[in-house]
């Protein structure tokens, strides 16, 4: 196999929304980006699925909260139809093929070691929260960055069971 003859001035690491948006602005201030993709589709962790079930399925980030202006941006110059969330009615909630309709933002929980997860979970987001400096988020301490990418479980393992 051959080198491609091309030539680049920036490579960018992961076709995710962050490095397609860098990509982007790299190439609207002249310069010749190309992003490097491990998987097979762009995207990162945005990811919806058909299925012949329940029509369409998100398995990665579903949501943009009313803060994600730029995302929102990207979506309406893209052409990406954007849709609001039904938390009126009832929303259903689809564990091991049946449907329970709850109201609310999350599903009734029959297991009481889930809710002390999930009121883990929220401690540990409010604490991480009292370390970012509201004037400079961006000096926040290195070990939040770090979080940042784990999976939610993930970032309870690592808060629960710290070694030494």
């Amino acid at each position: 196999m051959t080198a491609p003859s091309n030539t680049y001035d920036v490579i960018v690491v992961g076709g995710g929304i962050s490095g397609l948006s860098a990509a982007k602005l790299l190439k609207a201030n002249g310069l010749s980006p190309v992003v490097l993709e491990a998987r097979d589709r762009v995207g990162g962790r945005t990811f919806t699925v058909r299925n012949k079930e329940t029509k369409w399925v998100d398995l990665g980030g579903a949501y943009i909260g009313p803060t994600q202006n730029r995302i929102l941006r990207l979506a309406k110059e893209y052409g990406i139809q954007t849709y609001k969330v039904n938390e009126q009615e009832s929303l259903v909630h689809y564990v091991n093929g049946k449907s329970y309709p709850f109201k609310g933002s999350f599903p009734p929980m029959w297991n009481p070691i889930v809710l002390l997860d999930f009121n883990n979970l929220w401690r540990t987001m409010d604490e991480m929260g009292k370390e970012i400096p509201r004037e400079a988020p961006w000096k926040a301490p290195l070990h939040l960055s770090h979080r940042h990418s784990c999976t939610s479980s993930a970032l309870l393992y690592s808060s629960n069971f710290k070694s030494g």
